[in-house]
């Protein structure tokens, strides 16, 4: 069935804000299975002129399957390796990572701890959450976003 449910529609709308007013780099932490906001999220970074980094073993798994079934495009031009992302301009880059149930090992934990081997955040830079949390995994993700807060 062709289409978009109103959910993936809001929310497209609402990633399309956010990172087009994003003045630096974006991550976008979202279920790594949900193929269409992985489409949606690439294909905004594509028009908004971003680099994409896919940062998770899960993030990248599900978007290869998902650019072999042919629910994404090939997006082979738009990605950079993780290694590359601090020598781009911040207002190019948008880190697509897996974690958003705050997963201890997650990318995005190891970003919010600026514990990750190769990516690092700064002040000012924009994490924006597109996702749920049930309510047994709530407390994993308030961790998550406390551990994600930089000082200016």
């Amino acid at each position: 069935v062709e289409g978009r449910a109103r959910i993936e529609r809001d929310a497209e709308t609402a990633l399309e804000e956010w990172i087009s007013r994003s003045p630096n780099r974006v991550v976008v932490a979202t279920f790594s299975s949900n193929a269409f906001r992985l489409r949606a999220v690439l294909r905004i970074a594509r028009e908004r002129g971003r680099k994409v980094c896919l940062l998770g073993m899960s993030v990248l798994k599900h978007t290869e399957t998902a650019r072999a079934l042919g629910l994404i495009p090939s997006v082979d031009d738009l990605l950079v390796a993780p290694e590359q992302v601090d020598d781009l301009p911040r207002d190019q880059v948008l880190i697509l990572a897996g974690g958003t149930q705050g997963e201890p090992a997650s990318a995005l934990t190891r970003l919010g701890r600026d514990e990750h081997a190769r990516v690092h955040l700064e002040a000012g830079d924009t994490v924006i959450f597109s996702s749920r949390a049930s309510s047994s995994q709530r407390s994993a993700v308030k961790l998550g976003s406390w551990t994600m807060r930089r000082p200016e």
